[in-house]
């Protein structure tokens, strides 16, 4: 832990990009996540089913980046019992 502890500006940087990608590679991505059903889903995805791939990697790397950055967090400021 204490080696990723002391990478945490390199983790930071993942998850901005990360974060980036996810939204420059498929904008509607929020909108396929809140489809109600398997037809709405098909219509928001159309025929971008690559691009969709790519950007749930790159929401699942800032999804466990930003855990990460909060137990690196919670060890770095948690004190006393918490601790």
């Amino acid at each position: 832990m204490e080696r990723l502890t002391s990478r945490w500006k390199l983790i930071v940087v993942v998850t901005v990009v990360a974060g980036i990608a996810l939204a420059v590679a498929e904008p509607d991505y929020t909108t396929l996540q809140m489809s109600k059903d398997a037809n709405d889903f098909r219509s928001v995805l159309g025929d971008q089913d690559g691009r969709a791939l790519f950007a749930n990697i790159c929401d699942m790397i800032f999804a466990a980046d930003y855990g990460l950055l909060g137990v690196i967090a919670f060890r770095k400021l948690a004190t006393g019992r918490v601790a």
